[in-house]
Parts: structure tokens; C-alpha cells; sequence
């Protein structure tokens, strides 16, 4: 195994990813469409790192707490970017 591989898997196994999920999610409102940068900022202002939050996104999407809902100018990047919300069925669960 490289020392690259190494460092990266040591990196990823410190993270509480269960935590993290739940940080990312209690971002959204009601009916809330956030971009992940937004996310990030809402987290942790002022921070470029994107692989904070994007990785749990996927996550939640696959999970069905979160889905994708459009394309939203990222006036950061200058590009179109995906925007997400919580799910109806989350929406429920967490009774708003």
C-alpha cells in the first residue's frame, strides 16, 4: 500500500461520518435549496474545503434524506451547480 493511500485512509477513518450527515442535513429548512458550497459556509464560514460536506450529500442522496432539485449560479466558480432539499418524507419525519 502506498504511503498516499495510507495517509488518505488514516484521514477518512478520523471522521465521524454519522455525525457529519447529521450536521450536513440539519443545514436544510423547510423547503430549502441549498448548493454544497452553501452548505459548507453555513458550516464552516469562510472554508474552500468542498469535501467537507459533498461526500455526505452523495450520501444523504442515496439514503433519501436529500434529493436533487435543480441548477443554481455558483458565483464563486461561475458555473452551474446542483442544488439539493430534504425530502417529503424527512420533511415528516422531523415534523416540519
Amino acid at each position: 500500500m502506498s504511503i498516499t493511500t495510507e495517509t488518505r485512509d488514516e484521514s477518512f477513518a478520523q471522521i465521524d461520518k454519522k455525525k457529519r450527515k447529521e450536521e450536513v442535513l440539519a443545514v436544510f429548512g423547510e423547503g430549502e435549496k441549498l448548493t454544497a458550497r452553501e452548505v459548507l459556509h453555513r458550516l464552516k464560514p469562510g472554508s474552500d474545503n468542498m469535501n467537507y460536506v459533498r461526500p455526505r450529500i452523495t450520501e444523504l442522496c442515496a439514503g433519501g434524506f436529500l434529493e436533487e432539485t435543480g441548477r443554481v449560479h455558483d458565483d464563486y466558480t461561475n458555473r452551474y451547480v446542483t442544488a439539493w432539499q430534504r425530502t417529503a418524507d424527512v420533511q415528516t419525519e422531523l415534523g416540519v
